[in-house]
């Protein structure tokens, strides 16, 4: 019996899985930040500030699309998105007002639409990512898995 061939055929099992589970993280869905078809500025702004904040958190860079477009997997609806309409019924805002919340399969972040989307971001990734602003420059980013999107709740 050969024990160089033997040496090297023990490595298999140890490249399979690795190779496993890189071939699974490059093949699963990954979150997508979901607008309105239309979106004002101020849902862009958030969106950008969502996909810049968990890019930070999750080490990856986060898709923005159009809601016609959103397919499977995990979605961040910003904004009036039909997601939002659905899961805040006839809500009516008071000034500044946000609204977040887990729906099936993501996270609404929506508000007032003068400037709400915006803070409903910046409270997402407060309250549920654990995202901490020191200044306008300096900012703390935990490191983490998955985005947080159960149990998420606040009117």
């Amino acid at each position: 019996m050969n024990t160089k061939n033997t040496k090297r055929l023990s490595f298999l099992p140890v490249i399979s899985i690795v190779l496993s589970g890189y071939f699974s993280m490059c093949f699963a869905e990954a979150p997508v930040i979901v607008l309105p078809d239309n979106p004002s500025a101020v849902e862009k702004s958030a969106a950008a500030e969502l996909s810049s904040g968990l890019n930070q958190c999750l080490g990856e860079n986060i898709e923005i699309v159009a809601e016609s477009d959103a397919e499977n997997g995990v979605k961040f609806y910003v904004g009036a998105t039909k997601a939002s309409k659905k899961a805040r019924g006839n809500k009516t805002w008071q000034r500044d007002g946000v609204y977040l919340k887990s729906v099936p399969g993501g996270v609404v972040l929506d508000g007032d639409p003068v400037r709400a989307p915006i803070y409903a971001v910046d409270l997402y990734l407060e309250k549920y990512c654990g995202v901490r602003w020191w200044t306008s420059s300096e900012a703390t980013y935990p490191k983490l898995k998955n985005a947080p999107i159960e149990n998420i709740e606040y009117e």
